[in-house]
């Protein structure tokens, strides 16, 4: 409960500088990693996390999720510009420079027990699992909940209901 609490305030904060965009991204995709049981494969291992693509300022604050914990795995944190570049991943994330190569990271991933969040809005109409959208002023985000069932993505009901859309 506790944890649905940090993660709703969150929601609620306004954006006060550009900067502060990607260090609110970087909380709410670790969030994610909360709110999300993977399937059991996705629970093996070290948990990859990768940016595809190129964002220095997300990059710098998804690196300093690096070594966190995901359940009993432990975050390893990577980039990519290739698709082929996605194969073990868990959490995909598209940078908005690269949002015109989702269908090629979608099918990259295949049906594989990953996530793909795109940092631009429109990315779960147009796939992904979950899109990040500004909204007066505050982050929110979207999901598309065909792309969690065929990814085998069981998602904490609460998750759902703090999403801005659901597709």
């Amino acid at each position: 409960m506790k944890k649905i609490i940090t993660f709703i305030s969150l929601i609620f904060i306004s954006l006060q500088s550009f900067s502060q965009i990607e260090k609110l991204q970087a909380a709410f995709i670790f969030q994610f990693t909360k709110m999300i049981e993977w399937c059991p494969q996705g629970k093996q291992g070290d948990f990859q996390l990768v940016l595809f693509g190129n964002d220095t300022k997300l990059q710098e604050q998804l690196l300093a999720l690096n070594g966190r914990m995901v359940g009993t795995q432990k975050i390893v944190f990577s980039t990519t510009s290739s698709p082929s570049g996605l194969s073990g991943s868990e959490v995909v994330v598209v940078s908005e420079s690269s949002f015109s190569r989702l269908a090629d990271v979608i099918g990259a991933i295949g049906n594989a027990c990953a996530l793909v969040i795109t940092i631009k809005s429109g990315g779960a109409a147009s796939g992904a699992g979950i899109s990040f959208v500004e909204s007066g002023g505050k982050l929110l985000f979207e999901i598309n909940r065909s792309y969690m069932q065929n990814h085998s993505l069981n998602v904490n009901d609460q998750l759902y209901k703090l999403a801005k859309k659901i597709y």
